[in-house]
């Protein structure tokens, strides 16, 4: 696998509470373990960002959205069958029992399942990762790695070197929280019949 040799350490690094830039199939992503309340609040200092914007979920296996979310509907998971592991995140009703900084203030969490090799393999040995663009807040993301800063790179304990084909656009982002669903970022994946779907 390409980047295997750093993918080993990354996983190490993550489950000690670390911070680890990686590729994805959309844009740059810099990532910590889901349990790790400190690696976050790094992760919004590093990028300057509002802490009520909340990180995204990366799971590796379907199955692991129980963990994470109250509800399923049927027309969520024809979208999660269609298009994961892709670019859409989507947006559901948190558990209850999740620690604050790891759903939004509004009790919701995103999710996604991405569809790259490396960043899989990573989530497959640390486990599932709160995660975010690799930019500081209000930059352009970045679709390769020699476009990410120095000093943001500088800043995270490693950084996976590794371009894949992506064109760095960001994910689609998919409200299913509520009713009928909601895009609330357009990205690569385009879902003409949203507006007739329905929680």
């Amino acid at each position: 696998m390409i980047c295997k040799e750093k993918i080993k350490q990354a996983a190490q690094i993550i489950k000690r509470g670390g911070i680890v830039v990686f590729p994805t199939d959309t844009v740059y992503g810099v990532g910590c373990s889901i349990t790790s309340e400190k690696a976050v609040k790094r992760i919004y200092n590093i990028k300057s960002r509002q802490n009520r914007k909340p990180l995204i979920v990366f799971i590796r296996y379907k199955s692991e959205l129980k963990k994470f979310v109250e509800s399923v509907s049927g027309n969520a998971r024809n979208l999660i069958n269609k298009f994961w592991p892709g670019k859409l995140t989507l947006i559901f009703k948190a558990k209850r029992n999740l620690k604050k900084w790891q759903k939004s203030n509004t009790d919701t969490i995103g999710i996604r399942i991405p569809d790259n090799p490396v960043v899989l393999a990573l989530i497959k040995a640390s486990g599932p990762m709160l995660t975010t663009s690799a930019n500081f807040s209000g930059d352009k993301s970045s679709g390769r790695f020699s476009d990410i800063p120095k000093e943001f790179i500088s800043k995270s304990d490693l950084a996976i070197e590794c371009d894949q084909k992506s064109k760095g656009a960001e994910s689609t982002v998919l409200d299913v929280s509520v009713k009928p669903f909601r895009i609330l970022r357009q990205g690569e994946v385009k879902i003409k019949s949203v507006k007739t779907l329905t929680s």
